[in-house]
């Protein structure tokens, strides 16, 4: 799509929202213009694959959709990058860089382990 197409959707769908009470219901809610003036064309009766990814943006979260839950999983991932470089700059090879970074991922989980207990 070009951009002056784009603008002018996007200035179409802006007017439509200044018109009608709905859109301002929308704005307070938080709810996708575009996904429901798309859903009222028809676009996802044609296309019913589309939908899917915003269903799944907009649904509230459960225990098992929460992401990744790792105790200081940035300082694990950063273990992880850098056993990597290690492994990229053939300073360790594969195994020895991937057992490492076990070996220090655990570590951090204890130490994440031991100072959370006393949160608990």
């Amino acid at each position: 799509m070009n951009a002056s197409r784009a603008k002018r959707g996007s200035q179409s769908a802006q007017a439509t929202c200044r018109t009608t009470t709905t859109c301002q219901e929308r704005r307070k809610t938080r709810s996708p213009a575009a996904r429901d003036l798309a859903r009222k064309a028809g676009y996802y009766r044609s296309h019913p694959g589309q939908e899917i990814a915003l269903r799944q943006l907009v649904a509230a979260p459960t225990r098992d959709s929460r992401g990744i839950r790792l105790g200081d999983y940035r300082w694990i991932r950063a273990i992880l990058d850098e056993e990597l470089e290690a492994v990229w700059s053939q300073a360790r090879t594969p195994k020895d860089a991937l057992d490492r970074a076990v070996e220090r991922g655990n570590e951090m989980l204890q130490r994440f382990e031991s100072s959370n207990r006393a949160a608990r």
